[in-house]
């Protein structure tokens, strides 16, 4: 597949799988070894903010490799699994930023390389720590 082929899984990934919820997506566009894990991840999200939105903001693409940096807002409405533990639903909205690194082979998600989620951001956002000087989410 060629560089732009990938790009157009990865974006397919964010905005049709992630954004619309077409979950159906995983068995086309994830490599069987990522499948669990994308769709308990997915359900997290679902379930912490259920009208959860990703907004691409760039991609880079090199060989097998793409990476994405994107933009998620959504309303804390259920309990996030937070890397600090749950957290209870505050109603808040909350807007956080994150990079993605993924490998492609043979048209599919096969590995992600990295994800970084500006978590210190969301937990800020929801009031779940407390700080002098909230930060903008970005």
């Amino acid at each position: 597949m060629s560089m732009q082929d990938n790009k157009e899984v990865v974006r397919r990934y964010f905005e049709e799988f992630h954004s619309k919820r077409t979950l159906s997506l995983a068995d086309v566009i994830l490599g069987p070894q990522l499948r669990d894990a994308t769709m308990s991840a997915a359900h997290m999200l679902t379930t912490a903010f259920p009208d959860y939105q990703i907004t691409i903001l760039d991609q880079i693409v090199e060989e097998d490799k793409v990476a994405t940096v994107w933009k998620t807002h959504g309303t804390h409405e259920g309990v996030w699994m937070s890397p600090m533990g749950p957290i209870p639903p505050t109603n808040k909205s909350v807007t956080w930023t994150g990079t993605t690194t993924l490998r492609l082979v043979d048209g599919q998600i096969s590995e992600v390389i990295g994800t970084n989620w500006d978590h210190l951001g969301i937990l800020q956002h929801m009031g779940a720590l407390s700080v002098t000087i909230p930060r903008s989410g970005a």
